[in-house]
């Protein structure tokens, strides 16, 4: 009985169980996406339809830590050392006439997480969403975010060409703030 206990506490202690992954995010590359296809993709040009336009944030993300054996889908934890405390989408051409150039867009935004039945509808001020790889694609080995989509829901008030800006504050105080190509959105 003593060996069948000494086994276990043995096979108990060697066991790491899931694995735990840390990230953290080391900057902010803007581009315009189209989401015309179930993921959505970078845009090639300079024109897009106002319909299906929306930003990637590229977060420029590297992991820090991992710990364990195993990734499980269901329980591994994924967590960002240094995750966005404030984010700003704004444009340099008014939008509508309650938000002028250099105002807050995010309401007219949300977070696109890789899977529609996820989304949990449009930015609040300056708050950011919880921002996860985990309904994308490739989690299982890419298990933190490289990225992070926001799509649009509703049309500016004028087709100017525009530029988009975003400004993201991490939780230590650093910013980022970095801006698409100008664009024309055409309905």
């Amino acid at each position: 009985m003593n060996k069948l206990w000494i086994l276990l506490t043995i096979l108990l202690i060697s066991c790491e169980g899931d694995q735990f992954v840390r990230y953290r995010i080391n900057g902010l590359d803007l581009h315009p996406i189209q989401s015309a296809t179930a993921e959505p993709q970078v845009l090639v040009g300079e024109s897009c339809d106002v319909d299906v336009f929306g930003l990637r944030f590229d977060l420029m993300s590297e992991e820090t830590k991992r710990k364990g054996r195993y990734f499980d889908y269901y329980e591994s934890g994924v967590t960002c050392d240094n995750p966005i405390k404030k984010l700003k989408i704004y444009s340099n051409v008014e939008f509508d006439s309650s938000h002028p150039a250099g105002s807050s867009l995010n309401e007219y935004f949300y977070y696109f997480p890789g899977d529609y039945t996820q989304v949990k509808g449009v930015l609040n001020d300056s708050l950011p969403p919880y921002i996860t790889a985990k309904h994308m694609p490739n989690y299982e080995k890419q298990n933190f975010p490289k990225h992070a989509d926001f799509l649009l829901t509703k049309r500016p008030n004028n087709n100017s060409n525009r530029k988009f800006f975003a400004r993201i504050e991490l939780t230590d105080g650093t910013v980022h703030i970095d801006s698409t190509i100008t664009l024309n959105l055409v309905p």
